[in-house]
């Protein structure tokens, strides 16, 4: 995809933090405090985990947030987020 900036990609396809920095500024991914304040709703609770990743699919690159979130009722959700739309692509229940 034209525009994206070469990222270095820490293991299992992890961005770095001075990578994620430097896309946010750029405008190529929302921030994450954009992305909990859009998803105030979904994502209330304690924050436990948060990661950014880079997925290809067909040649095409994406970035994605997964952000763990433990909820007020005791169940431990995931869910995944495109870092550039900040559109729900999926929510997991972690056993």
């Amino acid at each position: 995809m034209l525009g994206l900036p070469d990222v270095a990609l820490a293991s299992e396809r992890h961005l770095r933090s001075e990578d994620v920095r430097e896309m946010v500024a750029q405008g190529t991914i929302l921030s994450l405090e954009t992305l909990l304040e859009r998803h105030a709703d979904l994502l209330n609770g304690r924050l436990l985990d948060v990661e950014v990743e880079a997925e290809e699919e067909h040649g095409v690159k994406r970035f994605l947030y997964e952000v763990e979130v433990l909820g007020a009722d005791g169940i431990v959700r995931e869910f995944e987020f495109d870092a550039a739309t900040g559109q729900m692509i999926e929510m997991d229940i972690e056993d």
